[in-house]
């Protein structure tokens, strides 16, 4: 573990601090020199402190990466691996496509309305010929999307 808890500015080089809240999600890179404490009392308050080669630049850190645990590397935020079985279907009500693969509990938005989903599987039937966009935004998870046409 780095000592920037004592203040040790010699264990940060070549590294930025990143904090994020209890989810891991980035919200602040404080600049050094870290005042004494200070990092100590966001964790307190259930923030996670991550650390990030200061090669990598900011923008990336805080639209695709988060902080998993706290006292880690920043890592690069997980892909939905989801497969979607067609992206056709008959608008007849018994045609289907199934989307399988989404993180397990999450939030589907179709055509903007919000679908929960707890088994990590969504089933799309249709009565009416249309093209209907699928998208998840589910934290930590990049956001994903995908569009089934029912004829």
């Amino acid at each position: 573990m780095l000592d920037v808890f004592h203040n040790d500015e010699a264990s940060l080089v070549g590294l930025n601090v990143i904090v994020s809240d209890g989810t891991g999600k980035p919200y602040m890179c404080p600049g050094k020199p870290l005042v004494a404490g200070y990092l100590d009392r966001l964790r307190e308050n259930g923030d996670r402190i991550g650390f990030i080669p200061e090669t990598v630049p900011m923008q990336e850190v805080f639209t695709s990466m988060w902080v998993p645990e706290d006292l880690e590397l920043v890592a690069p935020r997980p892909v939905v691996e989801a497969t979607v079985s067609a992206t056709t279907i008959k608008a007849d009500g018994t045609g289907k496509a199934v989307i399988s693969g989404l993180p397990k509990p999450c939030t589907i938005r179709v055509d903007g309305k919000p679908v929960e989903r707890k088994g990590g599987t969504l089933t799309l039937t249709a009565d009416v010929p249309a093209t209907y966009r699928i998208e998840v935004d589910q934290w930590p998870y990049m956001p994903w999307a995908t569009e089934i046409v029912a004829t």
